[in-house]
């Protein structure tokens, strides 16, 4: 959580130095040259090591809602201001807190997955929206944290404006079929780069 000011950054590079690993995988480029600098373990990219285990098929009949898991607190003002912003344009968005276990089928079943980052940072829902057979929609991240070598528009619809989320929201509500092969595109990338036996291959 590099969202979280410089002090979980300081304890991983402290954690990695004091443990002489050989191999360190990061979920974020941008985080690679801080570390690479610090520490002589051999740095690799990856999404995610860690999945839901719950792989699931897209399907065709889906509640017709926009689903947002996440903390939204006074401390998240972007996530806050986003949500009540496409609320006020009558966007139908379930602002939820799901147990663990029920989290991949509620991805699935959903018409989408809202990702609002807190700092233009990749996050598990990039893997495990994909994995549950869902559709994600996102702000426009970073350039710098390795999304866009694994994903494009035609598998994560971005946005950078709340009039842009608008109108990529309102297209996966009306078109039914775009929405489906949407998902079916995100999740056949995901197995090509995330899949676990792949990752651990």
């Amino acid at each position: 959580d590099y969202h979280h000011m410089y002090k979980n950054l300081e304890k991983i590079i402290n954690y990695i130095s004091n443990e002489n690993f050989d191999l360190c995988f990061l979920g974020d480029l941008r985080m690679v040259p801080y570390i690479r600098s610090s520490i002589k373990s051999k740095i690799l990219f990856s999404g995610n090591l860690i999945t839901c285990g719950t792989s699931l098929s897209p399907v065709r009949n889906y509640k017709k809602k926009i689903l947002h898991l996440g903390q939204n607190s006074q401390f998240h003002i972007k996530r806050g201001q986003v949500l009540s912003d496409l609320m006020s344009l009558k966007v139908p968005i379930d602002d939820l807190n799901i147990e663990i276990p029920k989290v991949p089928i509620n991805y699935n079943k959903y018409a989408a997955v809202l990702n609002i980052s807190l700092n233009f940072e990749w996050n598990e829902r990039w893997l495990k929206v994909m994995e549950s057979g869902g559709v994600l929609i996102s702000d426009k991240l970073s350039k710098d944290n390795g999304v866009s070598k694994v994903y494009s528009e035609e598998e994560v619809p971005t946005f950078s404006s709340i009039e842009e989320a608008y109108i990529k929201l309102n297209k996966i509500f009306t078109d039914e079929e775009f929405r489906f092969e949407t998902a079916l595109k995100a999740q056949k990338k995901y197995k090509q780069f995330f899949d676990r036996e792949i990752t651990l291959e």
